[in-house]
């Protein structure tokens, strides 16, 4: 009998990761709504193919999928700057008065520094309730 995935709040589609790779998120939702489409697929693929169909399990895997995807582009920040792309949202960058020149050759500065860990900590300490 052939195996039919129904739909899942994040189906795994192109349409479902809108940010472009190198293209700098203006908001925390947006880098949210990417890194849901990107990595909680990944958890409802997966619970899928376990039989599981509860709504609860899909709550939890929207919330592990999306703090692994933020963990990941975290961690990822000087990396990716290296090859031009920013994943710090510029509301962000811009509460700590943090520039795209600071985000891709790196602090400087001990303030440039310390708006750096800024926002990488505003990111990292983000807890909202997700979207249903």
């Amino acid at each position: 009998m052939p195996l039919t995935l129904p739909m899942r709040p994040s189906p795994l589609s192109p349409s479902s990761c809108p940010l472009d790779l190198f293209r700098h998120s203006q908001t925390l939702d947006e880098l949210e709504d990417y890194t849901e489409g990107a990595h909680s697929s990944i958890l409802y693929l997966l619970l899928e193919v376990l039989g599981v169909r509860n709504k609860n399990a899909d709550y939890c895997a929207s919330h592990i999928g999306v703090c692994a995807g933020l963990t990941t582009l975290l961690r990822g920040t000087a990396f990716h700057a290296t090859r031009g792309a920013i994943y710090l949202p510029r509301e962000t960058a811009g509460k700590v008065n943090l520039v795209d020149s600071v985000l891709l050759k790196g602090p400087q500065t001990e303030s440039e520094a310390k708006a750096l860990q800024e926002a990488v900590f505003d990111v990292a300490s983000q807890v909202r309730p997700m979207r249903p």
